[in-house]
């Protein structure tokens, strides 16, 4: 075999692992009680407003889509705000162009 019928083999087998995986998440998460969670809403700390349940049922297939997310995924931190330890500061980088490894 070659190395890329190897790789593609290899692909093949992880995809399928997590497949096995997926279905079996899927049916623990059917088996579950429908009860009522304890939980009234979700958690409002902060500047923004956090989506708060009932979440529209969706289930998109690995690698998933991030597009197709429903409400979309919050990654930004707008409002974070650093320690100011380095403001005023200049830095001087040299080297950065010469790899990995000290540049002599």
């Amino acid at each position: 075999m070659t190395s890329t019928s190897l790789t593609k083999s290899a692909t093949e087998q992880a995809a399928s692992r997590q497949r096995s995986v997926q279905r079996k998440v899927d049916a623990t998460d059917r088996a579950k009680p429908k009860g009522k969670s304890k939980s009234q809403g979700a958690m409002q700390a902060g500047a923004r407003q956090y989506p708060a349940p009932p979440f529209p049922k969706q289930h998109h297939p690995k690698p998933g889509e991030e597009w197709a997310i429903d409400p979309a995924p919050l990654y930004d931190a707008p409002f974070w705000q650093g320690s100011g330890k380095l403001a005023g500061k200049v830095a001087l980088i040299t080297g950065g162009d010469s790899g990995i490894g000290r540049a002599v």
